[in-house]
């Protein structure tokens, strides 16, 4: 049953295709970036909507004859919001559990701010709990990535929460979930056995 709903969910908005690459020749900083179907974005941003990514990281290793183990996640918040007045979007990038002050910045295009907002760029893997050592086993251990996609109303839109309201909360069109997808430290790669 679960499977079933894992596949009716991305179905709504469509499924994003991840990709974790190697920032430079240097093995110690990721690149996260989000492929999303054109179509949601440019509705949601075009509408005014804000449009949020949330970037779920965790440090991950197998274990022999037991599950694998993974540490407590890094997240960081990605929103962007087109103001039609001034004819620019702005771009709001924030980590959670830290103790800066969200990032602002503005973009003049749909392309630019889609850009900034669906990639997380030089992720530093001492960042995420568990890889802080420096030291890791690139055949034991992995990172998992989850993406979750929001396009937020304003106000109370009863129109907008009825899928969600008919499908007892099953499928929520303005809401899309990647799951959590596995990827290789030895060549950042998709695991095929990815949850």
């Amino acid at each position: 049953m679960r499977g079933l709903l894992l596949l009716i969910v991305p179905a709504v908005l469509g499924a994003h295709e991840i990709a974790v690459k190697w920032s430079g020749g240097v093995r110690d900083t990721l690149n996260i970036s989000v492929q999303a179907p054109d179509q949601f974005i440019s509705q949601c941003l075009d509408s005014g909507l804000e449009l949020k990514y949330r970037f779920h990281v965790r440090w991950c290793r197998r274990r022999v004859g037991w599950f694998d183990a993974c540490e407590r996640e890094f997240m960081e918040d990605h929103h962007v919001r087109f103001d039609p007045i001034a004819q620019q979007y702005t771009l709001v990038f924030d980590t959670h559990r830290d103790v800066e002050q969200p990032k602002t910045m503005l973009a003049s295009s749909s392309k630019e701010a889609f850009d900034a907002v669906s990639s997380l760029r030089a992720l530093k893997l001492s960042k995420l709990p568990g890889a802080a050592s420096g030291k890791y086993d690139s055949k034991r251990s992995y990172v998992e990535v989850r993406v979750t996609a929001e396009c937020k109303v304003e106000g109370n839109d009863i129109l907008a929460d009825i899928p969600y309201i008919l499908s007892f909360g099953l499928i929520n069109p303005s809401f899309s979930d990647s799951g959590w997808l596995a990827f290789q430290l030895a060549d950042a790669e998709p695991r095929t056995d990815s949850r």
